[in-house]
C-alpha cells in the first residue's frame, strides 16, 4: 500500500503473536513497523525484517515502566522524525477469576494489560496528531473470556472511543478490534 511506505508505526508486544504479524504486515507493504517489547529480538526474526523491509526498529521495554515508555516514544520520534500509528497490543491472560483474585490482583493485572495503552497513546498523540489521516489501533479482544480481561479491555475500548471524539477535529483516527480468537502459537500454548 503506497499510503504507509515509509510511515512510522509503533506496536506494542509486536515480537510475537498478533502484533507480529501486524508488525510483518506493515513491513510487507513498505511501512517502518518499531516493535516494542519485553523479549529480545533473535537473529532469525530480525533478518526476516530486513528481508520484508530494512527500516524498522526493535526496543525491548516493560511497558510497565512508563517514564521510560515516555522517553522512548521521544527518541522514536528523534530517530524517525514522525510517527503515523501505534498499534496498542501488548496484553497477558493471567486468568484472574473475580471469585479468587483480590483487589490487588486486579490493579497488577490492570498494569499488565490497560494502563500501558494510555501511557503510550498519551505519549504517541502529540506526534500522530501532525500526520493527516493517521492511526490509533487498541486490540481489545476477549480471548480467555475472564471477568478481569474483560474488564480491562472494556476500559481500553471506552478509552479509544474517548480518544475517537477528542482527536476526530484531528484527523486521527482511533480503532478498537475486537477479534475473537485468533490462532497464534501464543494463543495454542494458552489452550
Amino acid at each position: 500500500m503506497v499510503w504507509i511506505k515509509d510511515k512510522v508505526c509503533v506496536i506494542s508486544d509486536g515480537a510475537k503473536g498478533i502484533g507480529l504479524g501486524i508488525a510483518k504486515l506493515w513491513a510487507r507493504e513498505s511501512g517502518i513497523s518499531v516493535i516494542l517489547s519485553r523479549l529480545t529480538m533473535d537473529k532469525d526474526l530480525e533478518n526476516e525484517f530486513k528481508n520484508l523491509y530494512e527500516n524498522f526498529g526493535f526496543y525491548q521495554i516493560d511497558l510497565k515502566e512508563y517514564e521510560k515508555n515516555k522517553k522512548l516514544i521521544g527518541e522514536i520520534y528523534q530517530k524517525y522524525g514522525s510517527i503515523y500509528a501505534l498499534v496498542n497490543n501488548a496484553d497477558a491472560n493471567d486468568n484472574l477469576h473475580i471469585k479468587n483474585s483480590s483487589t490487588k490482583d486486579l490493579i497488577k493485572f490492570y498494569e499488565n494489560n490497560l494502563f500501558h495503552y494510555y501511557t503510550l497513546a498519551k505519549e504517541c498523540l502529540p506526534y500522530i496528531k501532525k500526520e493527516k489521516g493517521s492511526v490509533l489501533v487498541s486490540k481489545t479482544a476477549l480471548i480467555g473470556q475472564n471477568e478481569c480481561l474483560r474488564l480491562s479491555k472494556s476500559r481500553s475500548n471506552r478509552l479509544y472511543k474517548r480518544v475517537a471524539c477528542a482527536f476526530a477535529k484531528n484527523e486521527v483516527r482511533a480503532n478498537a478490534l475486537s477479534s475473537a480468537e485468533v490462532i497464534t502459537s501464543l494463543y495454542e500454548k494458552w489452550l
